[in-house]
């Protein structure tokens, strides 16, 4: 990654302070000075310090809780992740910096540096090779060389699958394009084989055919799990935002008679899908920051509008 140019633009955060005033605020600004410190401290060693980083980020994202409307806490923890390649945690908090300064230049870099990583990313998975099916009114067939094509193709497709890191659930749209993908090659790829294998089950015992096919089954299993967990966690993150941009909204423009009884039931509401999702294994992790923002966003405009 190409940190060297936006290192010297953390100072840039440094030399935005305003005069605040009230006790809140200068805890903010407490708190938005001690983590750039930590993270330049962080970069200096390489990002080889994890209790360094850990404090940097907890500092951080203290400023971000006592000053909402302040997005360069924001913005260095956008820069915090990218250091570290954690680009989908990137992507939320530089997301939420540009809704408060939408055309800020450091901004506008950190999101080039995001499309230019994730445009780097690994390449997709070739997508598995479809078996020909053999016609079932056949006449004459070498049973013996089907079942030993069949025999290399499933060993084949094994050793791609186990070649390739375990899927987990993600909140990108391409990942989430590539476990579709997969999901309908590795379909296909098993019906094939199923099928040729019923031909040669005619003449020929396929049950040590059926034993070596289960790992391509558990991934396959495993890939529809995670497509299904990408698929629900995304489009929960996604009503979460939304609601995080209509209180925003509120935010710089109050209106006394705003439903906050009707945001705070649909903040429970989301706690409640998060409380399914969790219990079936999903990573709510990828959402909960979001939660928590809107929640710590709700109770904000409640005391703007308490005070009007």
């Amino acid at each position: 990654m190409q940190l060297t140019h936006l290192k010297d633009q953390l100072g840039f955060l440094k030399n935005q302070s305003n005069q605040l005033s009230s006790r809140r605020q200068e805890d903010a600004e407490s708190a938005l000075y001690e983590g750039l410190a930590s993270l330049e401290l962080a970069l200096e060693h390489e990002l080889t310090r994890p209790d360094i980083l850990k404090h940097a980020c907890t500092r951080l994202i203290d400023a971000v809780r006592l000053n909402h409307r302040d997005e360069r806490p924001c913005l260095a923890l956008a820069f915090l992740f990218l250091a570290i390649e954690d680009t989908e945690t990137a992507q939320e908090y530089l997301h939420v910096a540009r809704q408060i300064d939408y055309e800020n230049p450091l901004a506008l870099a950190l999101e080039a540096m995001l499309k230019e990583m994730r445009s780097e990313g690994p390449a997709a998975p070739p997508e598995p090779t479809v078996l020909n099916r053999v016609p079932q009114d056949a006449q004459e067939l070498d049973y013996d060389q089907l079942y030993d094509q069949l025999e290399a193709q499933i060993n084949a497709q094994i050793a791609w699958l186990v070649s390739q890191p375990p899927p987990e659930a993600s909140l990108q749209q391409g990942r989430i394009q590539l476990y579709e993908k997969l999901v309908h090659s590795l379909g296909e790829q098993h019906q094939a084989i199923q099928t040729q294998m019923a031909i040669v089950d005619q003449e020929i015992e396929t049950g040590d055919l059926v034993q070596r096919l289960r790992p391509l089954e558990q991934r396959l299993q495993r890939y529809r799990l995670v497509l299904q967990q990408s698929q629900t966690l995304e489009r929960l993150h996604l009503d979460i935002s939304a609601e995080i941009a209509r209180v925003q909204a509120q935010i710089k423009r109050p209106t006394p008679d705003f439903g906050m009884d009707e945001l705070f039931d649909r903040c429970d509401a989301f706690a409640d899908q998060l409380d399914v999702c969790e219990q079936q294994g999903m990573p709510i992790a990828l959402v909960t920051d979001a939660y928590t923002r809107l929640t710590t966003l709700a109770e904000q405009l409640q005391e703007i509008l308490d005070e009007k």
